[in-house]
């Protein structure tokens, strides 16, 4: 039987692992150096914002969705979509000469009634009578024309001469659709948690692409003091805002982006949000000085979707590094700068 000397091992060449032992450092040493990018802490405006959970709508102050009073053929359309109408104005008739028949002679005979009444020749009756006949006359003729009940433009016709016209129900197709001339005004939803944040007067940044890319100064005029639970896990609370358009009219319907400035501040030392790592009170970021990585832990203020504000752990022009999709940042670790982002300020 054949037993190893203990010292055997000192027998085997030792060059092999003296080699490794000496070019491990420098293996790790002379690894690439990770490229990043990077931007700089620096003082400009930061704000807290309060975005709207989905687009907020134009809204106008008055709309209406208008039908006959009855059924019948349509025969006469006085109005198409985009024009602009009066109060009181007729839209569209059915065939309704008989009823128009019948009110003209039932206001004529209410007019000789009047007169035989102030001349004391019929009693108080008879004209009672002959008014309640002209204004059933009028209600049946009102059944058979579309009037508008306010001032406003066209939005939606659904009407053709001849059709057969139903008297429409809530839920189905209006007949025309009317809208106002009024100044428009956003709704929104905003998530519950919010709510608390909000309050009457707060500006916001209103995008409308319908109308054009550079967003509106929008106030808020009513929070309304209901939480939706149309969606269980989406609770919101409905929002209005004004808009300046110098006379413009929005597109009723239009979709609204809706951003609420909470908070402002200026000359705030700001660095991009997209940098910090962590999370609670435990924050962080990734400080880059001589190629090398450093931890630094770092106190926030203000926040915002592209910049934050540091409160404590950064000085003015230090370079921060923007963690890389596919290298997990680490004290030490040898990176380069690729680029330098200063989109994240404008």
């Amino acid at each position: 039987m054949n037993v190893a000397h203990p010292l055997s091992f000192l027998r085997r060449p030792i060059l092999p692992y003296l080699l490794l032992a000496i070019s491990s450092p420098l293996l790790l040493s002379c690894s690439k150096p990770v490229p990043v990018t990077v931007a700089r802490a620096t003082k400009t405006t930061v704000e807290s914002t309060i975005s709207a959970v989905n687009a907020g709508t134009v809204t106008a102050e008055r709309a209406a969705e208008l039908s006959f009073g009855m059924v019948g053929i349509v025969a006469q359309m006085h109005v198409a979509i985009g024009d602009k109408v009066s109060q009181g104005q007729i839209l569209a008739e059915l065939e309704n000469s008989e009823l128009k028949t019948a009110l003209d002679n039932a206001r004529r005979d209410a007019n000789r009634t009047r007169n035989l009444f102030a001349r004391k020749v019929l009693a108080p009756t008879e004209l009672e009578a002959s008014v309640k006949a002209l204004d059933i006359a009028e209600a049946a003729y009102e059944k058979s024309v579309i009037r508008a009940p306010f001032s406003g433009v066209i939005t939606e016709e659904n009407l053709e001469i001849g059709q057969l016209s139903q008297v429409t129900a809530p839920t189905t197709q209006a007949l025309l659709r009317l809208v106002d001339l009024e100044k428009r005004y956003i709704t929104a939803d905003i998530d519950e948690v919010d709510l608390p944040h909000l309050t009457l007067g707060m500006k916001a940044r209103v995008t409308i692409l319908a109308v054009q890319r550079e967003p509106f100064v929008g106030v808020i005029r009513k929070i309304v003091p209901f939480v939706s639970t149309k969606k269980e896990q989406d609770r919101t609370t409905l929002i209005e805002l004004t808009i300046p358009t110098d006379g413009e009219l929005l597109p009723v319907g239009a979709s609204a982006e809706v951003e609420i400035v909470a908070d402002q501040r200026a000359e705030a030392l700001t660095i991009p949000t997209r940098t910090l790592l962590g999370r609670a009170n435990d924050r962080y970021v990734f400080t880059l000085r001589d190629g090398k990585l450093s931890r630094t832990p770092v106190a926030l203020g203000l926040q915002s979707y592209n910049r934050s504000e540091v409160i404590s752990g950064l000085t003015e022009g230090v370079t921060v590094v923007f963690p890389p999709p596919d290298t997990d940042l680490k004290d030490g670790l040898v990176v380069s700068i690729q680029s330098e982002d200063t989109a994240w300020l404008s």
